[in-house]
């Protein structure tokens, strides 16, 4: 009876052993997921003159005055246009 018990404990404690070494192959193996891009980089957002809608400020079309609009069409409208 006790060379059965001593086989079994044996036998358990390798699968607990070989579990454990499954299980730490996986976790260094892993990879962690690179953030979104967006929230990699950040941008300045800009407020437009005319129509105060916010925009990324390399989409910001600048007046004579330096001044942001989100297109052409309100950057001629605040009479602001470089042209």
């Amino acid at each position: 009876m006790g060379k059965v018990l001593l086989i079994a404990l044996i036998a358990l404690a390798l699968v607990f052993w070989l579990r454990h070494k499954v299980t730490q192959r996986g976790r260094n193996g892993e990879t962690k997921a690179a953030p979104p891009a967006s929230a990699a980089t950040s941008e300045k957002m800009v407020m437009c003159t005319h129509c105060g809608v916010h925009l990324p400020a390399h989409e910001a079309f600048a007046g004579a005055s330096g001044k942001p609009y989100c297109d052409a069409a309100h950057r001629a409208l605040a009479r602001d246009d470089p042209a």
